[in-house]
């Protein structure tokens, strides 16, 4: 497995079941440190931006942990995968196209499929294309986030 250095993962996470229509997923630090650490990565910067004006509804605390895993295995293979360009141009959707001189701009969506007991799930992650780069190190001894945001809008 390819050890990932994350610059920037600027995201918003979004879940589609039976029962949720997009709602959005507040993930903790300590737990985005675990998903990340378990995409075989470290990471620069990581930006969560959440929605306060929405109509839609955010995962309560059992909620979030019923669906950790379909958003690891969507982080997983979204990481695993983004500099793969036949993948990226099959599952990756341009919301915004940014300059292509500059990867800080625009805005991308990977949708995600997953199933378990018979339920299925959608997690939709919307990023900024500006994801890889490095190497750098950990600021603190065994770091797996640099530095953490997060942030409404």
């Amino acid at each position: 497995m390819n050890y990932h250095f994350i610059q920037n993962l600027n995201l918003n996470i979004r879940v589609n079941t039976e029962t949720t229509r997009m709602a959005q997923a507040k993930i903790p630090f300590k737990v985005m440190e675990e998903l990340i650490k378990n995409t075989n990565s470290v990471a620069n910067n990581v930006t969560m931006f959440y929605k306060d004006d929405s109509n839609r509804e955010t995962l309560n605390h059992e909620q979030l942990k019923l669906m950790l895993p379909a958003i690891q295995e969507a982080l997983l293979t979204l990481i695993s995968n983004i500099e793969n360009d036949f993948w990226v141009g099959k599952y990756i959707q341009v919301l915004y196209p940014g300059n292509p001189n500059n990867k800080d701009s625009g805005l991308v969506r990977y949708t995600h499929p997953y199933q378990h007991n018979g339920m299925n799930i959608e997690v939709v992650l919307n990023y900024k294309p500006n994801v890889l780069g490095g190497p750098f190190y950990p600021e603190r001894p065994g770091a797996i986030i640099n530095h953490w945001k997060e942030q409404v809008f």
